[in-house]
């Protein structure tokens, strides 16, 4: 599926849902493509407590280190920022897989 056909169904199923923290991922998506979210995973396990869920509404990648387990939920992943968060043990999921539903975490901008 081309990427601005699952970024806009994210958008719209997060406008769809009323709570605040969809509503700014909504937001946060909504950018273009040159003031995306980018985060790299050394930054995410500086944030990161032990068993916590961080959300990236933009692209996860691989620079850095992972010494916690942690969820992380991101709009996309780069094949280094992948392999790196599953060797440490982290959970590796997709925004669209989420899109509606209840969602709670910290989102990392």
């Amino acid at each position: 599926m081309p990427v601005n056909i699952e970024k806009n169904m994210i958008i719209r199923g997060a406008r769809k849902n009323k709570s605040g923290i969809w509503k700014r991922i909504a937001e946060l998506l909504s950018r273009p493509r040159k003031r995306g979210v980018e985060v790299n995973v050394g930054k995410l396990d500086k944030l990161a407590q032990e068993g916590e869920t961080l959300i990236v509404p933009g692209k996860v990648l691989g620079r850095g280190t992972v010494t916690k387990k942690f969820t992380v939920i991101a709009f996309a992943y780069s094949d280094s920022a992948r392999e790196r968060l599953s060797k440490a043990g982290c959970k590796v999921e997709l925004l669209r897989d989420w899109t509606g539903k209840d969602i709670s975490g910290r989102i990392v901008i």
